[in-house]
């Protein structure tokens, strides 16, 4: 049990009371002094800015990677500027003396600002921010929506080059149906993949360089969830021709020579050359099996 002293704001000197093991910013957080501490404490904001006595500052833990990271995002940051979630009351530190860090600009928001502000739910890495700005905001969600994909013509179709149409619209909902059933809502593609789509090699460059890439990611190079995302397999692991992900069945006794007790045979997939994925290739994602 031990002692700080905290100037607020408005210059007052507060004696508080702290316990070993508790934080600096819990102890200012609980005397009710002028601290946010948005995050809880667990450095995911900077909101629990102090300045440490010039003295005292020897006593402390350097800062770690992550206060510093958050200390970028402060304002007013000098060099004896911390985090008060990231220090641990000891009795080495009984009479510490530190201030809140305070502007005397005047500042003010006009009534007719609003802010805005977009945060993917697929990065997991801003959850612990997300929980701290929900206090502050509205929140409203917003899903991919196929409706506003206009194609070529306006109503989602473009042309496929051959005499035929394409629905983008119908694509996007087939795929990401796909994707709600083998991974989660979260990880659905966004209609502005195809927003601005008018013809048939736009289409094909964003399944080649966009769709691809990032169903790789979400399916961590499963190569055969990506086949069923585009159709190109059903029941028995049969091939839906023409296919965008083809795969061969290598065997043991073709590969090596004689059959081996240790290995099993093995897809061996691949994509498809630019000018083999067709229409017909994107068309049977959405269209019903016959």
């Amino acid at each position: 049990m031990g002692t700080i002293k905290v100037k607020d704001r408005d210059d007052n000197i507060h004696q508080l009371t702290v316990e070993s093991g508790s934080t600096i910013m819990e102890v200012i957080r609980d005397a009710g002094l002028d601290i946010e501490a948005a995050c809880g404490g667990c450095c995911a904001c900077a909101t629990c800015h102090v300045y440490i006595g010039e003295e005292w500052l020897k006593k402390l833990n350097p800062r770690d990677d992550d206060e510093e990271s958050m200390l970028d995002q402060a304002f007013y940051v000098k060099d004896n500027s911390r985090l008060g979630c990231q220090l641990e009351y000891t009795d080495e530190l009984d009479g510490m003396e530190l201030t809140l860090p305070y502007s005397r600009d005047q500042f003010g928001v006009p009534r007719n600002l609003d802010i805005y502000g977009t945060m993917n739910t697929a990065d997991r890495s801003i959850a612990l921010l997300d929980t701290a700005l929900r206090r502050r905001f509205r929140f409203e969600e917003l899903m991919p929506n196929a409706k506003v994909i206009s194609g070529s013509r306006g109503d989602g179709y473009i042309e496929d080059g051959e005499g035929g149409l394409i629905d983008l619209r119908a694509l996007l909902e087939a795929m990401n149906r796909r994707i709600r059933f083998l991974l989660n809502r979260d990880l659905t593609l966004g209609h502005a993949y195809l927003y601005n789509v008018k013809d048939f090699k736009a289409l094909r460059d964003v399944v080649l360089n966009q769709f691809i890439p990032l169903l790789q990611e979400y399916f961590y190079n499963d190569w055969h969830r990506i086949q069923l995302v585009f159709r190109d397999v059903e029941q028995d692991n049969r091939p839906v021709e023409p296919q965008i992900i083809e795969h061969e069945m290598l065997k043991t006794s073709d590969v090596l020579g004689f059959e081996h007790d240790d290995f099993e045979d093995l897809a061996d997939y691949g994509v498809a050359a630019p000018e083999n994925i067709t229409p017909d290739a994107v068309r049977k994602i959405y269209e019903p099996q016959e």
